[in-house]
């Protein structure tokens, strides 16, 4: 098994995602649109550095503004105690929210578990999440 290359890594992605796109320096992005249970489109972002692959999924038009810092706090941090492999945060700056992950690429790991357990899985866990925070905020 090779070491994934950043162009690989696209493939797999665009196997979960119809659109995906080239951001900024060496990040590809793909949008879920806002539907079903969720009420914002939700941007699913991979940044690939040497050695890693950094996941970031976020909501930009979902904005935290008159609510209660503590309870977004206590939501986000329920949330990181029930999950590993994720981390959510509340950034002050956006007033929003973000999760964010990563899989170390410094060893051969299969295109199979890429695909269902770095990105499937992380796409998936997103979703939940922002329906979740959604109903809860909204």
């Amino acid at each position: 098994m090779p070491i994934i290359t950043k162009d690989h890594f696209k493939h797999l992605f665009n196997q979960a995602l119809e659109h995906i796109y080239d951001g900024e320096g060496e990040s590809v992005y793909g949008v879920i649109g806002a539907g079903g249970e969720m009420k914002y489109d939700l941007y699913i972002m991979f940044f690939y550095e040497a050695g890693r692959i950094i996941f970031n999924a976020s909501a930009p038009d979902f904005q935290l503004s008159g609510k209660s810092v503590a309870e977004i706090l206590f939501f986000v941090n329920k949330w990181n105690t029930e999950y590993l492999n994720q981390c959510c945060y509340y950034d002050e700056k956006i007033n929003g929210i973000i999760m964010t992950g990563a899989l170390f690429t410094d060893v051969p790991v299969s295109d199979e578990f890429i695909l269902e357990n770095f990105i499937n899985f992380h796409i998936s866990t997103a979703v939940r999440f922002f329906a979740e925070a959604e109903k809860k905020f909204v």
